[in-house]
C-alpha cells in the first residue's frame, strides 16, 4: 500500500504544472528506491503536516531554479546523503531536517517564515554551499524566525567562482543551539567564518541563544558577533573554540546573559581564546563568566588510566567527539583485533558489541569524520580484506561487506578524507602495483579510482589527507624517486604530484619516514622516521600550497619516532617511538611557527626495555593524549595521559572598552587586559 501512495503522488505531481499541497495529517509518506517526488520548472509544492522519509539523492527532484518546497509543521528524514542543488526552500511553523546524513544546500533561497523554526537536528550535517558565493542563502524573515541547531552540525562551505572562501551572513532572525552542534568554516580566516547581524543599528541582529547545558563548538575561521541590540547574546550553556577558531566582538554592546538567565546561570566561555572589546562595551548580567582551564601554556602530561591489550596496540584513535577510543594491533588477548572502548574522562570501558575477531593483523584503524564508520588496515585477514569498513551505531560494529578492499599483502595506513567522501590507502606489496591508493566512499560500498593511485616503491607507512582535503601527504621507505615524502593534489579524481613538495629524508637509501602528519591548519608537516641525513628524526615543514620548506627538527633517538601528531589548537605536536636518547619514549613538543622545544614536564617512559610507542594520538579537546604500543612496564598496552596547562585560558582584550556589572560577577579562568 505505501507503494502505491509513493506512485500515485509522484504521477500527480508529474502532471499537474500548478502548485500542490500534499497535506499528510501528521502520516509518513516513505520514497524508495523506485519511488521519488519531483517538483517541475515554476512549481510551488506544500509538504503540510507530513513526515518525508527516505530522502537522498535521486528522490526528491528540483526540477531547475525556479522549484520551491515549502515545509509547513513537516520533517524530512535522510536515508543517505542529499544535495539540494537548485530550486528554494520555505519554512512555514515547525518544521525539521533530519538523520544521520548530509544535507547539502547549494539551491537559490532558503526562507524561514515570520514564527517559523527550522530544526537541523538527530546528528545531521547541514552544509551550505551558496551558488556563486551569495554570503546570506539563508533568510530569517522577521525577528521571531529560527534556525535551531540540536545536536547537528552547520558547515559554512562558502566558496565562490574563482574557488575563495568566503563568510556567510545571518541577518535577523535567531541561530539557537540545543545539545551538541558544531558551526563548521571551510575557511581559516576569521572573516571566511559565520557573522550574526549587519550592525551598525540593531535591525539586523540575529539572537544567538545557546540552551541550558547545550554546547557550541566553533570550528576553523569563527563566529564573528556583529549584532547591536541589547538580549541578543542569551547564553546558558558552553562555547568552545577549536582548529584556532576566533570568537570576535564586532558591535558596540554585548550582553552574555539575559532573559531568565540574569540572576541563575553562568556563562561559561569554553575553549575561548581571545574576547576582544576594544573599544567597545561588554556587560556582564550573570553570577560567573568562566574560561576554561586547559588553554594556556601545556605545563605536564601525566599517565591517567591504562588497559591490556595483548601482544602489540599498533594503533589508537579518538572518536571525533572524543567520547569513544578505537583500538586495532596483533594478538589481543581476548582474540579481537578490533576493540572500541567509551571513556568516561577517567578510564576506559570495552564497549562488548564494539569488538572483532578479524583472523589478521591489523597496524591502522582510523574514524569517518562524522563517527559513524571506522576502517582498519592490516594484513592476513579470515576473509582475505586487508582494508575492512564497519558501521558504528555508537554501541555495535557492523561490517560493511560491500566496502572491503583486497588490497594486497598488508595495508599500513588508512585515512579518511575530512568530508567523508574518500578513503586513502598505503601499503606494501599491493595487487596491483600502486603503494597509494584512493577510494571513494558513499556510506556503504567502495570504488576504486583509477586516476588517484601512485607507485610509490617498496613501502608506503603513513599517509594524511590535508584539513581541506585537498593535499595526501604520504611517506615511507625506498621510494622509486628517491624522496620519502611527497606531497599530492587532489581534485577529488586524480592524485598529481608536486615536484616542490618532496623531501628527500635520508641520502643512502635505508631511511624510513614511518608517520606524516598536518598541522590542523594544513600550514605545515610534520614527519618522523629513522635514519635521516640531518640526524634529527622530528622535522616540521612549512606548506604554501606548492612547496615545503624545512622550519624546525629536534633529533628523537636511536631506533627512531614512529608516530607524529599535531595538538588540535596547532601549538604542540606529540611523538612516538623506540629508544629515545632521553628514555622518554612519549614527548610532547611547542612549536612556534620556527623552533621545537621538549617540554621537560610532558614526556612518559613507556618502558624500561626496548619498547615501541607505535601511535600517539591527541584527544579532539586536548585534553587527553592516547597512547598505543608494544612491552610496556606494566603491562597494559594502552595508555591515557591527561594533559595538564598554567594559567587563565581566556582572555577579555579591553583596551579603551568598558566593562559594566550590572551584578556581581565572579571571574574564573579569565584574564583581563588592558592598556
Amino acid at each position: 500500500m505505501k507503494f502505491f501512495l509513493i506512485v500515485l503522488f509522484v504521477l500527480s505531481i508529474n502532471l499537474m504544472h500548478a502548485d500542490t499541497t500534499i497535506d499528510g495529517d501528521g502520516n509518513r509518506l516513505t520514497l524508495t528506491e523506485t519511488g521519488s517526488l519531483l517538483i517541475q520548472a515554476g512549481q510551488k509544492v506544500t509538504l503540510k503536516n507530513l513526515i518525508l522519509d527516505g530522502v537522498q539523492d535521486e528522490r526528491l527532484i528540483m526540477e531547475d531554479g525556479t522549484s520551491q518546497l515549502v515545509l509547513h509543521d513537516s520533517k524530512i528524514i535522510l536515508s543517505n546523503d542529499y544535495s539540494f542543488s537548485q530550486g528554494s526552500i520555505e519554512i512555514i511553523n515547525n518544521s525539521s531536517i533530519e538523520g544521520e546524513f548530509t544535507f547539502t544546500f547549494s539551491g537559490h533561497n532558503l526562507l524561514i517564515r515570520d514564527t517559523s523554526e527550522l530544526k537541523i537536528g538527530d546528528n545531521t550535517t547541514f552544509v551550505c554551499t551558496p551558488t556563486g558565493g551569495l554570503r546570506t542563502p539563508i533568510h530569517f524573515q522577521t525577528n521571531t524566525s529560527s534556525l535551531l541547531l540540536d545536536n547537528a552540525i552547520f558547515k559554512n562551505n562558502n566558496i565562490d567562482y574563482q574557488g575563495n572562501y568566503l563568510g556567510l551572513i545571518f541577518s535577523n532572525g535567531k541561530l539557537v543551539v540545543d545539545g551538541t552542534s558544531y558551526i563548521q568554516n571551510v575557511g581559516s580566516t576569521t572573516d571566511q567564518g559565520l557573522m550574526l547581524g549587519t550592525g551598525p543599528t540593531s535591525n539586523g541582529d540575529c539572537k544567538l541563544i545557546i540552551k541550558p547545558n547545550a554546547n557550541l563548538i566553533i570550528q576553523n575561521a569563527g563566529l564573528i558577533y556583529n549584532n547591536s541590540g541589547s538580549n541578543s547574546f542569551n547564553i546558558a550553556g558552553n562555547i568552545q573554540t577549536q582548529n584556532d577558531a576566533n570568537f570576535v566582538l564586532a558591535t558596540d554592546s554585548i550582553s552574555l546573559a539575559s532573559l531568565n538567565f540574569l540572576s541563575s546561570s553562568d556563562v561559561n566561555l569554553t575553549g575561548l581564546n581571545t574576547l576582544d572589546i576594544n573599544n567597545k562595551t561588554l556587560k556582564l548580567e550573570t553570577p560567573k563568566l568562566s574560561g576554561q582551564s586547559g588553554i594556556g601554556a601545556l605545563s605536564s602530561i601525566s599517565l591517567l588510566t591504562s588497559n591490556d591489550y595483548g601482544s602489540q596496540a599498533r594503533s589508537a584513535v579518538w572518536s571525533p567527539d572524543g567520547k569513544k577510543l578505537a583500538v586495532a594491533g596483533i594478538s589481543p588477548t581476548n582474540g579481537n583485533e578490533i576493540q572500541i572502548y567509551e571513556f568516561d574522562g577517567s578510564s576506559l570501558t570495552l564497549l562488548t558489541n564494539a569488538q572483532v575477531d578479524t583472523g589478521g593483523n591489523f597496524y591502522s584503524i582510523n574514524w569517518s569524520p562524522d563517527g559513524k564508520h571506522i576502517v582498519i588496515g592490516g594484513n592476513n585477514p579470515s576473509n582475505g580484506n586487508q582494508v575492512q569498513i564497519y558501521q558504528f551505531d555508537g554501541a555495535s560494529l557492523t561490517l560493511l561487506t560491500d566496502s572491503q578492499v583486497s588490497y594486497g599483502t598488508t595495508a599500513y595506513s588508512v585515512d579518511w578524507s575530512p568530508n567523508g567522501r574518500y578513503l586513502a590507502v598505503g601499503g606494501e606489496t599491493p595487487t596491483n602495483g600502486n603503494e597509494v591508493q584512493v577510494y571513494e566512499f558513499n556510506g556503504t560500498s567502495t570504488t576504486s579510482l583509477g586516476n588517484a593511485q601512485v607507485d610509490y616503491g617498496t613501502i608506503l607507512w603513513s599517509l594524511n589527507w590535508s584539513p581541506d582535503g585537498k593535499y595526501l601527504a604520504i611517506g615511507g621507505s625506498t621510494p622509486t624517486n628517491g624522496n620519502e615524502v611527497q606531497v599530492y593534489e587532489f581534485d577529488g579524481d586524480t592524485l598529481t604530484l608536486l615536484t616542490n613538495a618532496q623531501i628527500n629524508y635520508g641520502a643512502d637509501g635505508n631511511s624510513i619516514v614511518y608517520s606524516v602528519n598536518w598541522s590542523p591548519d594544513g600550514k605545515y608537516l610534520a614527519i618522523v622516521g629513522d635514519l635521516p641525513s640531518s640526524g634529527n628524526e622530528i622535522q616540521v615543514y612549512k606548506f604554501d600550497g606548492d612547496s615545503l620548506t624545512s622550519k624546525a627538527q629536534a633529533d628523537y633517538g636511536i631506533s627512531g619516532a614512529l608516530s607524529v601528531h599535531w595538538s588540535y589548537n596547532g601549538n604542540y605536536i606529540a611523538v612516538g617511538g623506540s629508544e629515545p636518547t632521553n628514555d622518554n619514549e612519549i614527548q610532547v613538543y611547542k612549536f612556534d611557527s620556527s623552533s621545537l622545544t621538549l617540554i621537560t614536564n610532558a614526556q612518559a617512559d613507556y618502558g624500561a626495555m626496548i619498547v615501541f610507542v607505535n601511535q600517539v594520538n591527541w584527544s579532539p579537546d586536548d585534553k587527553y593524549l592516547a597512547v598505543a604500543g608494544t612491552t610496556p612496564d606494566n603491562g597494559n598496552e594502552i595508555h591515557i595521559y591527561s594533559i595538564a596547562y598554567d594559567g587563565a585560558s581566556s582572555t577579555l582584550e579591553a583596551n579603551n572598552g568598558t566593562i559594566a556589572l550590572e551584578q556581581a560577577v565572579k571571574l574564573e579562568n579569565i584574564q583581563v587586559l588592558t592598556n
